[in-house]
């Protein structure tokens, strides 16, 4: 019995957490499948923490799944030094860090700004494209078309936090569905603009 065995039913997925778990394992992280995840004292879905070799997953999320092949990704990112990983860490601060500090009013020049959040959304679109390689791979039971939609909302939703300086809750079902089938590389820079202009139609902000 492998150490994904017990997480999942499905064939394909035990599958892919053997692997995935068996080589997280070989480099030393820590795997943690908690019903609530804690990362820098706020409640997330996951994440991965590569300085402290620590990788989290909110199992009670009924995406949970999706969720760790996100952060997994994230791992890859690492160990395969990649461009994005690398520059993203290379910032004098994490970019992370500077835009949720920004949208709750600390002081950081246009300049610092603007380089975080596209740092920001060039390491999760490249993160995205990883985990459908994945999902193809290992046939995840995992909806291929809607999981780019949701990927595609949470980047473009980087877009408008920085125009308006507010964090952006959440979108519904109906919403994410209006967002394109699509990943491209031209979304760092240049979101469709009638993508961006259903979120901001509809969206809700908080600066807290």
């Amino acid at each position: 019995m492998g150490p994904g065995d017990k997480l999942s039913s499905d064939p394909q997925t035990r599958r892919f957490l053997n692997d995935s778990l068996s080589h997280l394992k070989e480099y030393g992280v820590s795997i943690v499948f908690h019903p609530y995840a804690v990362h820098r004292k706020e409640q997330v879905v996951g994440y991965y923490d590569g300085e402290n070799k620590r990788l989290m997953v909110c199992k009670k999320n009924p995406k949970w799944l999706s969720i760790y092949v996100h952060e997994y990704c994230h791992f890859l990112q690492d160990i395969e030094n990649s461009s994005i990983y690398t520059r993203y860490n290379e910032l004098w601060l994490n970019p992370q860090e500077i835009a949720e500090g920004w949208i709750k009013g600390k002081k950081h020049s246009r300049k610092t700004v603007k380089k975080a959040y596209r740092l920001i959304r060039e390491l999760e679109l490249d993160c995205e494209r990883r985990c459908l390689e994945i999902i193809r791979k290992y046939d995840l039971p995992i909806d291929k078309s809607k999981f780019i939609q949701e990927a595609n909302s949470i980047l473009f939703q980087y877009f408008i936090e920085e125009q308006k300086r507010a964090k952006a809750k959440e979108l519904s079902n109906e919403q994410i569905e209006k967002m394109p089938k699509r990943l491209l590389k031209r979304y760092i820079d240049r979101p469709p603009e009638k993508a961006l202009k259903e979120i901001e139609n509809d969206i809700k902000y908080t600066t807290k």
